[in-house]
């Protein structure tokens, strides 16, 4: 075992230590959020989407023009943030959903 060379500093740090280990700090509760729980339809879409998402971006991987793929992955990601807030399940599955102006 180490002596410490400064005695006063090595107490000072061990009480500090041990009261910073010790003290009870409240971490705040993943459940007591705000938000709306997500219902089993929700989540399924959810889910459903982010995988389309995954679909598309390795799809694009494999375009060998790298302007090309690069523009596909930024119109993606455009066309899946402007309908982020889409929450009726028919239009986020229907074919119009992405790319519609409407």
């Amino acid at each position: 075992m180490r002596t410490c060379m400064r005695p006063q500093l090595c107490l000072q740090f061990q009480s500090d230590l041990r009261t910073y280990s010790s003290s009870k700090v409240k971490r705040p509760s993943r459940f007591d959020s705000k938000k709306k729980t997500m219902s089993l339809d929700d989540f399924l879409q959810r889910s459903r989407t982010i995988a389309l998402y995954r679909n598309i971006v390795r799809g694009c991987r494999k375009i060998p023009d790298p302007t090309t793929k690069k523009e596909m992955l930024k119109f993606a990601k455009e066309e899946f943030q402007r309908n982020s807030e889409v929450t009726d399940p028919v239009r986020s599955t229907d074919s119009g959903g992405i790319g519609d102006e409407s």
